[in-house]
């Protein structure tokens, strides 16, 4: 396999007090993170929250309002030219020729760069040898997707941008984006990663940053975020609970409960009393309590906690 470069220093990307206006909206407002090298960095927040915006000014797509940003010590807005062959970003929307094969496309794309990987071994990490002659027309959407992160990869830069890798992909080919960015991780590749799938932020980022309406809300390594706001268990039912709300509330272990559109989620600390609770409350009210599962706290609760929001809404 071709050895993929490192980059020099620690710290690769600094961002200071970053603004975005669109007439009057504030896309990004006042946000401030460093990146380290070789670390998968993950922002998130809902659609809208100034994701896109934020990755888009640091690889130099779009222009600041204010605010300073440094990649690899350099201004994205100053030396965009030296800064493209040293990233590689992978936009949401894809789009490619359709009558180009994977092979042409990341041939084509190879071309850009002075020192790129080889075609061949890119298609070999993301598992489509047996598609390299099709056309792109013909790929499938996980296929499509996984040729717009080869596209990334294949400058064999110091630092990738992949936006919304897996929106829309089935789970075995989410699977797949997911083990593509840990090969690349484990390269010594550093991975700016902008999601708002907090399970795919929770598997595979050393650190996250969680954004909404443009402001940060929270910054940490997945576990230290959960556990700052977690010590509950989880239990999830895929009925909307509301006439029984207010009572699970008065159980004296329950801390919270949440209903989102059709299901409830009660965090608990102690799994078997309450369910043990619920039964008799259900019995009560003539109500059938099934089809639930217990789980541990994630981003997902993270995020609804500190918004009063779910991030699909």
């Amino acid at each position: 396999m071709e050895k993929l470069n490192d980059a020099n220093g620690s710290t690769v990307i600094e961002v200071e007090d970053l603004r975005k206006n669109f007439g009057d909206l504030q896309a990004v407002d006042g946000i401030t993170f460093n990146i380290e090298k070789g670390e998968i960095f993950g922002i998130l927040g809902p659609n809208g929250a100034g994701k896109t915006t934020t990755m888009e000014i640091i690889v130099g797509l779009q222009q600041k309002s204010s605010g300073n940003v440094r990649v690899l010590g350099r201004d994205p807005g100053k030396d965009n030219g030296w800064l493209k062959q040293k990233i590689g970003v992978q936009l949401q929307t894809v789009n490619l020729f359709a009558r180009l094969t994977v092979k042409e496309t990341l041939a084509l794309f190879a071309g850009f760069y002075h020192h790129p990987l080889e075609v061949k071994t890119v298609i070999d990490m993301l598992e489509l040898d047996k598609k390299k002659n099709d056309w792109i027309s013909n790929l499938s959407g996980g296929q499509l997707k996984r040729v717009a992160v080869g596209n990334a990869i294949i400058g064999n830069g110091d630092i990738l941008f992949l936006d919304e890798p897996t929106a829309g992909l089935d789970p075995q080919s989410k699977q797949r984006v997911w083990s593509i960015i840990n090969d690349l991780k484990a390269k010594g590749k550093t991975i700016f990663l902008a999601t708002h799938f907090m399970e795919e932020a929770q598997e595979l980022c050393d650190r996250v940053c969680i954004i909404d309406y443009g402001k940060i809300i929270e910054m940490d390594k997945p576990y230290h975020l959960i556990k700052k706001y977690f010590k509950e268990t989880a239990i999830e039912f895929n009925v909307p609970l509301e006439e029984l709300k207010e009572k699970i509330e008065h159980f004296a272990q329950v801390s919270r409960v949440n209903i989102v559109k059709d299901s409830t989620t009660i965090y608990t600390t102690d799994i078997l009393s309450t369910i043990s609770q619920l039964l008799d409350l259900c019995q009560q009210d003539e109500k059938a309590l099934k089809n639930f599962r217990i789980r541990e706290s994630n981003l997902e609760d993270v995020f609804l906690k500190i918004t009063g929001r779910s991030i699909r809404e």
